[in-house]
C-alpha cells in the first residue's frame, strides 16, 4: 500500500473522535471566548493523542494483515515508531493548554492543576 493511502487511513481513524467530539456540543459554545477555546483546543489534542497511540497498540499486534496491507513488518513498525512519537508530542501539549485556562483566571489554580490529586 502506499504512504499517501496509508496516512489517509490514519487521518480517518484519528478523525472519527473528532467528529463524535464536536457533536457532543453545539460548536458555539465550544469556542465562544479565550477560555472555552483553550479548553476545546486542549480537548482535541486529547483526544488526537490518546487516539494515536490507541492505535499504535493495533500496529504493534502483529497481525498478519496489516503486515500484508503495510507491504512488511519492518515498515509498519516505521508507522508505529511514527505514530507514537506523534501521539506522545501530542499529549504533552494537552495539559499545557488545560494549565493556560486555569491561569486566565488565577496563577495558584494554574499551579495546583500540575500537581496530582489537587485539581479534583
Amino acid at each position: 500500500m502506499t504512504n499517501r493511502k496509508i496516512s489517509l487511513w490514519i487521518s480517518i481513524i484519528v478523525l472519527i473522535p473528532l467528529i463524535i467530539w464536536l457533536f457532543t456540543q453545539p460548536i458555539k459554545g465550544r469556542f465562544f471566548d479565550s477560555l472555552t477555546t483553550l479548553i476545546s483546543i486542549g480537548q482535541i489534542l486529547g483526544i488526537i493523542g490518546i487516539t494515536l497511540l490507541s492505535l499504535t497498540f493495533l500496529l504493534s499486534a502483529r497481525l498478519r494483515f496489516l503486515e500484508n496491507y503495510f507491504n512488511g513488518l519492518d515498515k509498519l513498525y516505521i508507522y508505529h515508531r511514527n505514530t507514537s512519537t506523534t501521539g506522545f508530542i501530542i499529549i504533552l501539549f494537552h495539559p499545557i493548554f488545560l494549565v493556560l485556562t486555569r491561569a486566565l483566571t488565577s496563577f495558584n489554580s494554574a499551579a495546583k492543576f500540575l500537581i496530582p490529586g489537587e485539581n479534583i
